[in-house]
């Protein structure tokens, strides 16, 4: 997560790749720039 403020945040779920993907429960919220160079799923809605 990067922390930015930018007007484009989207609430997103982090994935770590190695060494099993494994899908954290923790909703944060991650600019375009962070969504496209990093591995996520898109947050389910509240």
């Amino acid at each position: 997560m990067c922390g930015g403020d930018a007007e484009d945040l989207e609430d997103v779920n982090r994935v770590y790749l190695l060494p099993e993907p494994q899908q954290l429960d923790d909703v944060e919220r991650w600019c375009f720039s962070c969504r496209s160079q990093y591995p996520h799923e898109p947050a389910a809605p509240a």
